[in-house]
This record gives C-alpha cells, sequence and structure tokens, in this order.
C-alpha cells in the first residue's frame, strides 16, 4: 500500500510543484517503487542517488540540478506535444459555417476542451485544439473562464464525414483578433512552455495579441526581439515603434524609439512624422498644467545627454567656458547644443513650449 502522501509528493512533482525538499527519508521506498511503475526515470534516478546521501549541501546541490533537469525535460516534452498534436493539428475553416468535421474532441489527441480561431490578413480561417487551463496563462482567457465564457462562440462539431447529419456536439470556440497564423502559433508556445524566442517578422503583431490577452511578459519579450534585431527598421520606421509603444504601454519601445530619435536628429529633423509623433505625444498629455512636459521630448533630451556622454552638470560649461570652442568641442558639447537646438526649434515650430 501506497501512503496517501507519499502518492501526493508524485502528484505535485508531476504538476512541476518543487517539491524535493520535502520528501523525508522514510518517503524513498514508496516513491522509488512509484518512479519506477510509473516510469518516471529522471526522479528514480535522482532518489536512488539522494536516498544515500548525508551531507544536506551535497544533498541540496543535487536537488537544485534536479530540478532544473526535470523543468527542462517537461518544456521539451510540452514542446513536441505542441509541435505535434496542438499546432501540427490545426484545422482549416473552408467556409463560415457553424459545423465543423472534425474527430470528437472526447476521443481524438490532444483532447481539447477549447478551440482558438485564428483568421490571417488573406481572409484564412484557422482553428487550433487547446486546453483552457494553459490558455489560461494569460489574464484574457483568465477571466473569460471566471466569467462562464459568455462571450465565447460555440461551433457543433460532426464527429465525423461519416456521421448523422445530428451527430453533433458543442465545443467552445475563442477568436483572437486577425492575425498571422505564425503570430497565432508563437501565442500558444509560449504560453504552453514558455518559449521566449519570438522571430521579429511577427513581433510586432505578437505585442498587439498579447496586450489583447493582457500577457505582459509576453509583450516584453516581444519588445527584446524589436530592440535586439537589426532589421527591425527595414519594414518598420522608429515612428512605426513609437506609436506601437503607445497603443500597447511598451515602455521599453517607447525609450527604444526615443533614444534612436536622438542618435539621428539631425537626419531626421526635416521629417513630417518626427514632428507628428512630438506633437502626439504632447497630447497624451491628460490634463496640461505649466509645469507639464512633452515625455517623447524630454526622454529625447536625456538621450542626447548619453550620445555624448554628458552628465546633467556639464551643460553649464557652455555658459561658463563659452569661449572655449576647442575645450567644448572636445567633451562633445557644441554637437550636443546644435542637436538642442535643432529638437527645440521642432518644439517651437509646433507651438509648443520648451
Amino acid at each position: 500500500d501506497i501512503h496517501s502522501y507519499t502518492l501526493g509528493i508524485l502528484l505535485e512533482f508531476i504538476y512541476l510543484i518543487p517539491i524535493l525538499h520535502e520528501i523525508r527519508s522514510t518517503d524513498f521506498p514508496d516513491l522509488i517503487k512509484l518512479a519506477n511503475t510509473f516510469q518516471l526515470k529522471t526522479l528514480s534516478e535522482f532518489l536512488n542517488k539522494a536516498r544515500h546521501m548525508t551531507d544536506p549541501v551535497q544533498k541540496s546541490t543535487l536537488m537544485i540540478a534536479y530540478q532544473y533537469k526535470f523543468t527542462e525535460l517537461a518544456r521539451n516534452q510540452l514542446k513536441n506535444f505542441v509541435k505535434n498534436d496542438i499546432i501540427g493539428r490545426h484545422i482549416d475553416i473552408a467556409d463560415d459555417s457553424n459545423i465543423l468535421e472534425i474527430p470528437d474532441p472526447a476521443k481524438s489527441v490532444p483532447f481539447p476542451d477549447i478551440y482558438l480561431v485564428v483568421e490571417n490578413h488573406a481572409g484564412t480561417k484557422r482553428i487550433y485544439p487547446c486546453h483552457i487551463a494553459m490558455l489560461s496563462r494569460a489574464d484574457f482567457f483568465k477571466e473569460l473562464v471566471k466569467s462562464d465564457f459568455q462571450d465565447g462562440r460555440k461551433y457543433q462539431i460532426r464527429r465525423s464525414s461519416q456521421a448523422k447529419s445530428d451527430d453533433t456536439t458543442d465545443i467552445l470556440c475563442l477568436e483572437l483578433p486577425t492575425c498571422e497564423f505564425g503570430v497565432a502559433e508563437s501565442i500558444i508556445n509560449y504560453l504552453y512552455y514558455d518559449r521566449a524566442d519570438i522571430d521579429p517578422n511577427y513581433a510586432f503583431e505578437v505585442i498587439r495579441i498579447a496586450d489583447y490577452i493582457m500577457a505582459s511578459r509576453l509583450k516584453n519579450i516581444a519588445a527584446a526581439a524589436i530592440t535586439q534585431s537589426p532589421d527591425v527598421l527595414v519594414s518598420n520606421t522608429i515612428f512605426d515603434v513609437l506609436r506601437l509603444a503607445w497603443e500597447t504601454g511598451v515602455e521599453r519601445l517607447e525609450q527604444f524609439g526615443a533614444k534612436y530619435i536622438a542618435q539621428h536628429i539631425q537626419g531626421l529633423s526635416s521629417s513630417k512624422e518626427l514632428y507628428d509623433v512630438i506633437l502626439e505625444s504632447s497630447r497624451r498629455i491628460s490634463s496640461r498644467e505649466e509645469l507639464d512636459t512633452i515625455e517623447l521630448v524630454a526622454d529625447i533630451r536625456f538621450y542626447l545627454l548619453g550620445k555624448y556622454d554628458l552628465e546633467p552638470e556639464d551643460i553649464s560649461l557652455l555658459e561658463t567656458d563659452a569661449d572655449d570652442t576647442e575645450f567644448l568641442q572636445s567633451l562633445g558639447l557644441l554637437d550636443y547644443k546644435d542637436d538642442m537646438i535643432t529638437l527645440n526649434k521642432i518644439v517651437t515650430d509646433l507651438g509648443l513650449s520648451i
């Protein structure tokens, strides 16, 4: 007979709850037996090593190493599961019919309890068999669970193409905003096994969908893909990046945009779009007061200091050492001054306060 406490430890282990430190010396024999029965080879390996250890430091080191090993093993298993049984079993919808001819979800892998419906920009629809427990890692789906999926759409599922016309069942479907299938699959990969590498070509749309499903961490991951990509400004402008940042509330992109403008202020000074985004930034101040600042302008000024490796107190040298132009030039202060004149001219041309 297996004690219920020991069985509980095994269940927590299967659900990736760190419980190795809770295993008592008396639990080892039953746990090893259970691990062998359920073919949990890595757990059995750990237990057989740990049961004979007496040095607490050595035992703690072993636990940390194996806990990491367990987590990575589970992630790889989930990765293969998603690739083969979630994304690999997607269903393309040929029309707007509410009846889909697919295998009975209760009798076929991956035994979904919800379908994620995606329409790409070409108008093609695709559904992915998913699981509420995994999608609920995003707050949007978690809230839907709490509301009993009142906003969900139910499709009738015909169990097979040979089935009778009345041989149907209902299954819940949720639709994402229009996006490319690669974007939806990036979302699924993240929710199922925390995949953090986002294709920069999809990163803009991933941020928008992540914002929609309230997955803040995924927004930041996709933002990192944008800011670290050398090709980010090939198909998008820096102004696209800024507007995306404002739309979705991603500060990293705001800072990236402001820094880029500071680095290229002279080349962008005649750009109508630069004027436009500064004006848009000024309108983002909810109730203007005398001391309000335009956030984008303030950020650009900050990065202009960094551009020339200056500190705020260095600026006073422009007055105290105004005649020593060679000294000021060596510090980068004259170039900084030119950039500030350019920025301030844009602001005053827009009728805004410097």
